[in-house]
């Protein structure tokens, strides 16, 4: 059986920026750095938890919050970015094999 874990969060350092109001995860130091992690840290502590696969939104605020145009500008350049990053085609590779099987 897969352990698909819902609704986990992430935050993008190029959306966040767009935000002057921070919650109490701004804070916490491993919060943040958890929040920002896609790649080995995530990895790690989703196998130490035996977590197959995560299903990630961007923590709030996010895109919906900003201007439409400017919303789509971001949203674009971080898709184009992530997807030529190793650590997200890591995940992506993981993804896929858990299909697989």
């Amino acid at each position: 059986m897969k352990v698909v874990a819902l609704e986990e969060h992430y935050w993008d350092a190029e959306v966040a920026k767009h935000f002057a109001e921070r919650g109490p995860e701004m804070r916490n130091p491993q919060m943040l750095e958890r929040l920002h992690d896609l790649g080995a840290l995530r990895l790690k502590e989703m196998d130490q938890a035996g977590i197959d696969v995560q299903v990630l939104s961007h923590g709030a605020p996010a895109t919906q919050r900003m201007d439409g145009d400017l919303a789509v500008q971001v949203a674009r350049g971080r898709i184009a970015e992530r997807i030529t990053n190793e650590d997200q085609l890591r995940l992506v590779d993981r993804y896929l094999q858990q299909v697989k099987r």
